[in-house]
């Protein structure tokens, strides 16, 4: 039996059809599967019911992942599979809910603890398409919150006015997103001082946000200072106001960004640092702030 129809991509090789993924999927029925752990399997054709777990499974399945990834049982890399196994069984089911919200919430803020942009990205592009048909979630004001810090920092204007223009006044009000356009004011107003202190504050999860983009923010700071301040500065001073947790891991960061220190690594040195922090390649780079040291170690 038939239970899907769609707009699928296909192209003919060797006189054969090959099933790309599928645009659009709906299903007549619900599925019947009763396992709560299945990998992600790319669908190249119409899937069975037998293959697809139904929301009352897919619900268990959530609370099962969570305590598994909260009592740190399982891997990131399991984790995320998981999670993109869960959101096809919505997706191919049409399932369009306050769960599916749930679903990419919770995925959302494990993205966010394991700094992977790419997944962030997606899950929060589909709950934003949930919130805007209707899906009700006490946890909206959060996520909206990540969205334009998201936005802000990454310098995507467009879509950041976009995403402004589409709030209420409820919205604004909110302390979550409150909090989100006080940072958006202070970063694109070049208070650096006020901006680290926000991120060291923290709230919610914004600071495991921030650290995705941070090296780049440094050293935008620091191309800013070496070339406004005298001969040299504090290594103590900077690290405070860039929002490092010591001296010795701002150290760390000017090394790795191969900015000059004094001969006893008390000092920045401005000049020198400058031609360096002035056109640094991190400033363009679209890696995250772990990446960037993965790579910067690798050389």
């Amino acid at each position: 039996m038939k239970i899907m129809s769609g707009i699928w991509n296909h192209k003919l090789v060797n006189g054969r059809l090959w099933y790309k993924d599928f645009q659009q999927s709906l299903f007549s029925e619900k599925g019947t599967s009763t396992v709560l752990e299945k990998a992600y399997l790319r669908l190249t054709k119409e899937p069975d019911a037998s293959i697809i777990r139904p929301e009352a499974i897919l619900k268990k399945t959530l609370e099962l992942l969570l305590t598994k990834w909260h009592n740190k049982e399982v891997t990131y890399d399991y984790i995320a599979d998981q999670f993109r196994s869960l959101r096809q069984d919505l997706t191919v089911q049409q399932i369009k809910n306050e769960f599916t919200a749930r679903v990419y919430e919770e995925n959302i803020r494990i993205c966010l603890e394991c700094d992977d942009i790419n997944y962030f990205n997606q899950c929060q592009s589909q709950l934003m398409d949930l919130y805007r048909q209707g899906v009700v979630s006490e946890n909206k004001p959060e996520f909206l919150c990540y969205r334009i810090i998201y936005y802000t920092l990454g310098e995507a204007n467009n879509d950041l006015n976009k995403a402004l223009t589409g709030l209420s006044e409820q919205d604004f009000a909110s302390k979550e997103i409150a909090f989100a356009m006080r940072l958006r004011h202070h970063y694109t107003t070049g208070n650096t001082k006020a901006f680290f202190q926000m991120y060291k504050r923290g709230f919610l999860l914004t600071r495991n946000l921030i650290e995705m983009f941070i090296h780049r923010i440094r050293i935008l700071s620091l191309r800013i200072i070496t070339k406004s301040f005298g001969e040299k500065i504090s290594a103590q001073y900077l690290s405070e106001l860039l929002g490092f947790d010591s001296v010795e891991k701002f150290i760390e960061f000017i090394t790795a960004s191969k900015g000059i220190l004094s001969e006893d690594k008390q000092f920045l040195m401005n000049k020198e640092s400058f031609k360096i922090y002035d056109d640094h390649p991190w400033l363009t780079s679209k890696l995250t702030t772990h990446k960037l040291l993965v790579s910067q170690k690798a050389v």
